[in-house]
């Protein structure tokens, strides 16, 4: 306990709140020379003591910490739709089915929101970078998914077949159609 209040008093509260941070100023990068992970906070490359420009070096790590930020939010999409698929069969589980059926009318409309949002944010990247290219066909799939699932929601009725708890539903004996 001493030797904690020792070390308190000799490096300050604000140094030891600034280690705990869960983000700091340096950020990594590729090397603009070799290509290898570097961070913002050398001025020389480690690998092959090439100088490295700060400013050239803060663009490159703003870019990758974009790219990054887009493959966590498409995983974060096909995470939705495996889901979004989970809730469909939990539909048919005894006892169970009404969460299948709020959890997957939830994502039938929160899925394509979420898709609208990464093509907002991410879609006009221009980048080599084969990670974005797979986040990117990521957030199309996830897309198309989340469209196919929506789309029985938003049909008229006349492209839907009635069921028969439905009033426009008649019974085939009678001969009557359906409406």
């Amino acid at each position: 306990k001493q030797r904690d209040t020792i070390h308190r008093s000799q490096v300050g509260d604000g140094e030891i709140l600034s280690g705990l941070a869960l983000s700091s100023e340096t950020r990594v990068l590729p090397c603009l020379n070799c290509s290898l992970t570097i961070n913002t906070s050398v001025s020389v490359c480690p690998y092959w003591s090439a100088p490295i420009d700060a400013s050239a070096a803060e663009q490159s790590a703003a870019a990758t910490s974009k790219i990054s930020q887009a493959w966590s939010d498409a995983d974060y999409l096909k995470v939705m739709a495996w889901a979004l698929l989970s809730f469909f069969l939990l539909m048919f589980v005894p006892f169970l089915g009404l969460i299948g059926v709020a959890g997957l009318w939830f994502l039938r409309f929160a899925i394509p929101v979420i898709v609208v949002r990464w093509w907002m944010k991410f879609g006009a990247i221009k980048t080599t970078d084969p990670d974005f290219a797979k986040a990117k066909l990521h957030a199309f799939v996830v897309c198309v998914l989340g469209v196919l699932a929506l789309a029985p929601a938003l049909l008229p009725r006349r492209f839907v077949s009635p069921t028969p708890l439905d009033p426009a539903y008649k019974d085939a004996s009678s001969g009557c159609a359906p409406r």
